[in-house]
């Protein structure tokens, strides 16, 4: 899983840098498609990493609600999850 992680970081990395970098060019260059194209990008260079961030928020509370109360529940989960595999 940590590998997984590092990887969807890696990539988000790229994919954000990209976007600043593509900002920045759009910003120089005039054509016919340049406002949009740079609002476009501007738009996602905010709005990206805040849906990211959103979904983790998420996914941390929905897999925390899905924790077990007492430690005795622990062990009956486990062996129910080893019966699953």
């Amino acid at each position: 899983m940590k590998k997984v992680k590092q990887i969807a970081a890696i990539i988000g990395i790229i994919f954000l840098v990209s976007l600043y970098i593509i900002t920045f060019i759009s910003a120089f260059f005039t054509t016919k498609y340049t406002n949009g194209l740079f609002l476009a990008s501007l738009f996602s260079t905010f709005v990206i990493p805040v849906m990211i961030y959103g979904y983790m928020l998420i996914y941390k509370l929905l897999s925390k609600r899905n924790l077990p109360m007492n430690p005795e529940d622990t062990n009956d989960q486990s062996n129910s999850e080893a019966n699953l595999k």
